[in-house]
């Protein structure tokens, strides 16, 4: 930002360019400032304008253009100090929000771990007890096999001797 101011000393014009480097902020501080540096400037005219009332008329015009030129540079070294001061309380608590939203965005990945590492131990309990089940469902499975084989070997044998006394009663008959 470049302040330029024109003034005449001596009545010879002369120019003080003033210089500020910002940081950049948000826009609607921008305009915050700018409109308290439109407030001020309404606030430097009236002061001039009730300062050369008052001693316009007492002063000679050397006296009055010092004065004059101390006033400005007053107002503007205190507006600079104010504006300054405003700077670096938003640039402060800008600082402090971007740590805040760090630190919470670190968390939400903390909790993402965590979620994500329960996750997996849960999946793996639950195959391990998928695992449990199918293995003892198994087991049941070949236990039934062996009761289906005996059985049929039962029966087969149980067939085998009906068949075998039924063959003897057919020889008691003749």
């Amino acid at each position: 930002m470049e302040l330029v101011m024109k003034y005449e000393v001596l009545m010879q014009p002369r120019t003080a360019t003033y210089e500020f480097h910002l940081d950049p902020i948000s826009v609607e501080r921008i305009d915050i400032l700018e409109a308290k540096v439109v407030d001020l400037q309404g606030d430097i005219k009236r002061m001039r304008v009730e300062e050369t009332r008052i001693h316009g008329t007492c002063l000679s015009v050397e006296v009055f253009k010092r004065e004059r030129i101390d006033i400005v540079q007053a107002e503007v070294a205190a507006t600079k100090s104010t504006l300054t001061v405003e700077i670096l309380d938003t640039i402060s608590a800008l600082r402090d929000e971007v740590k805040i939203l760090h630190e919470k965005k670190d968390g939400v990945f903390r909790a993402q771990d965590a979620i994500n590492a329960e996750t997996q131990d849960s999946q793996k309990a639950a195959v391990r007890e998928l695992q449990n089940v199918i293995s003892q469902q198994e087991t049941l499975i070949t236990e039934l096999r062996n009761e289906v084989i005996t059985s049929t070997a039962a029966f087969a044998a149980q067939d085998v001797l009906l068949t075998d006394a039924r063959r003897v009663g057919d020889l008691a008959k003749v």
